[in-house]
């Protein structure tokens, strides 16, 4: 199994599925005004709660979101996102979906690791659902009886994310090379935050979902849906690690 936590850590973080700060193992909630990204990031999440009062299903679409929505409450520290958070999970009895294939459902798990990891009262039973997904998946793959792990989904919708987040529980964390990948971190959501984001919290430029790249094409300004604003949430918490201001 450690092979796959140290593929799923390296993916991962690279990838802003795990906070810079989850994998140090510290905290850095409370940003200052000096800080850049700090407007479009909670614009962003405050549109996307204000348009949905109600909570959705544990599958990835409304995970992704609440995944971001958590970063931005480890950012911030304001509670009004740590509550939408809680009150999703609570929602769906912490339990992942049963009927998603190829890999999708287990993103839930990120979702409630996070939320376990921030709450030191929670009880363990918030994750059981999460630790037996791993437990069995693990039997499966070092069984040789089935290969979803090669399943693009599986690396970023829970499956060895799933993995990785279990590692930074068990304090099994790798460290991911600041010189190569920072630039390409930076330029990457300089573009996001300047192009992505509309004026009122809408973030645009978000294909639908799909099984193949040339679905929902070509892609407007204003194309958005949960999973993509969740990722633009992750996206902007990893990069504003960066700045001083934050």
């Amino acid at each position: 199994m450690s092979r796959y936590r140290l593929l799923a850590a390296v993916v991962a973080v690279a990838a802003g599925l795990i906070p810079t700060s989850a994998a140090a193992g510290t905290g850095a909630p409370g940003v200052t005004a000096a800080c850049p990204d700090l407007a479009p990031i909670e614009l962003a999440a405050d549109h996307w709660i204000a348009g949905s009062p109600g909570f959705g299903d544990p599958t990835w679409f409304n995970a992704l979101f609440v995944k971001g929505d958590i970063e931005v409450f480890r950012m911030t520290g304001n509670t009004r996102y740590l509550t939408y958070a809680t009150g999703w999970a609570d929602h769906n009895k912490w339990l992942l979906p049963t009927n998603a294939p190829n890999d999708d459902g287990p993103e839930a798990s990120q979702e409630y690791i996070d939320l376990f990891e921030l709450d030191p009262t929670r009880p363990a039973g918030g994750i059981a659902d999460a630790q037996k997904y791993v437990h069995t998946e693990t039997a499966a793959i070092e069984s040789g009886k089935q290969s979803n792990m090669t399943y693009v989904d599986a690396v970023e919708l829970g499956a060895l994310s799933a993995f990785a987040h279990f590692g930074v529980l068990d304090k099994n964390a790798s460290d991911l090379d600041a010189k190569t990948y920072t630039p390409i971190v930076r330029k990457a959501w300089t573009w996001l935050r300047t192009k992505a984001p509309h004026s009122d919290g809408v973030v645009g430029f978000v294909r639908g979902p799909s099984s193949q790249p040339s679905q929902h094409q070509p892609i407007s300004s204003t194309a958005t849906t949960n999973y993509g604003v969740g990722a633009f949430l992750m996206a902007g918490v990893e990069a504003a690690e960066f700045d001083s201001g934050c």
